[in-house]
């Protein structure tokens, strides 16, 4: 599953992945239609307006609970998963661990915010995630499942 709200990337994900894509914002609730800032070649896009001289227009995208995207998978349906939803990933990560959808490893962009930061780690660790790899990535961080860590 790969969802995307940017315009700019819609025909190349159709034409190169095999994923089934969801063009719309992920979001921890419906919440209808949301603003999409998009930045210079979609790489300052954010759900957040920053303020940035970067950004050049926005236009209205629809958005997709977490809980509807996911919340028919079980405990070992996933084994990856990725979030770089420029700017929410705390939020969506915290619903994501409401639900029973565990996969073995998720990799999740922290945008260099310490509070959200620290929302992550923390609720990844008390819901039995283990970071990893901290050195592989400077935006990243990459948490394994940790009944699925051999040390």
């Amino acid at each position: 599953v790969l969802i995307e709200p940017n315009r700019e990337f819609v025909d190349s994900i159709r034409e190169s992945r095999s994923a089934r894509h969801i063009e719309a914002a992920l979001t921890t609730r419906d919440i209808g239609e949301v603003e999409f800032f998009t930045g210079k070649r979609g790489v300052f896009a954010s759900l957040l307006q920053t303020g940035s001289v970067k950004e050049e227009a926005s236009y209205r995208v629809k958005s997709i609970p977490v809980s509807k995207v996911f919340g028919d998978y079980k405990r070992d349906d996933l084994s990856f998963l990725s979030l770089d939803i420029e700017g929410n990933e705390d939020e969506i990560i915290i619903e994501l661990m409401k639900m029973d959808c565990r996969p073995f490893i998720i990799i999740v962009e922290h945008n260099y915010d310490l509070v959200k930061s620290y929302r992550i780690k923390q609720s990844l660790k008390e819901n039995g995630y283990e970071l990893l790899l901290r050195s592989i990535s400077e935006v990243d961080y990459w948490f394994v499942r940790s009944d699925k860590v051999t040390h």
